[in-house]
């Protein structure tokens, strides 16, 4: 299931453990493969519950038809692989997850669109792996800015109302925080115009970033 030598997936964060169930993220990104994983497995048996594909491939994966049309060039989908460890709320059943980068990490020609659900934190519904809500924090990315903080779960208030909130930083430093059962953003997150001017060959830089 996690060989690096049969499929080109391997484990870069310890798994998370609740209700039972293990939830193992599975990456790399840089390893050229159709999406990272997450696999929830029988914590007593190692049976497989559910397996979420980050990056859709096709119709049997949940979120195809969100992402399908946000990926140019060939057949396969590559990268977004999970480099740290699901968050949990049990209570909400909900399992969090970032996302990292697409592949070709600094060269987006072969696959234009914005590349979903690549550099983005993904709730997934903790029982059947289907996804709930999620925001990409990079559109398109060619700078390997891919979220490397959280996801962490913390209660907050908002407007004198208390919120269950999680959160998660990718490398542009900003810090991307939401309601963690609905995916509403605590403060406001804005699509900025951003440069488009490349050297790179059939580029297509994403015209807008979430700041």
């Amino acid at each position: 299931m996690c060989s690096s030598d049969l499929l080109g997936y391997f484990m870069a964060a310890a798994p998370t453990y609740a209700a039972g169930t293990l939830f193992v993220p599975l990456a790399s990104s840089e390893g050229v493969v159709p999406g990272g994983l997450l696999v929830a497995a029988d914590g007593a048996t190692g049976k497989v519950k559910w397996v979420f594909r980050t990056i859709p491939q096709g119709p049997g994966d949940d979120g195809w038809e969100l992402a399908k049309d946000t990926w140019s060039g060939g057949p396969d989908r590559r990268g977004g692989g999970i480099w740290s460890a699901p968050a949990i709320d049990a209570a909400l059943g909900i399992v969090y997850v970032n996302v990292a980068n697409p592949t070709n990490n600094y060269d987006g020609s072969l696959r234009k669109g914005s590349n979903l659900f690549t550099n983005s934190i993904v709730a997934l519904d903790i029982n059947t792996g289907k996804m709930k809500w999620f925001f990409q924090t990079i559109h398109h990315d060619i700078w390997d800015w891919d979220l490397i903080g959280g996801p962490t779960l913390f209660d907050t208030t908002v407007n004198g109302k208390p919120v269950k909130a999680v959160a998660s930083t990718p490398k542009t430093c900003y810090i991307f925080a939401f309601n963690r059962e609905t995916g509403q953003p605590l403060h406001p997150i804005v699509e900025m115009a951003v440069p488009t001017k490349t050297d790179v060959p059939n580029e297509e830089v994403y015209p807008t970033q979430p700041m």
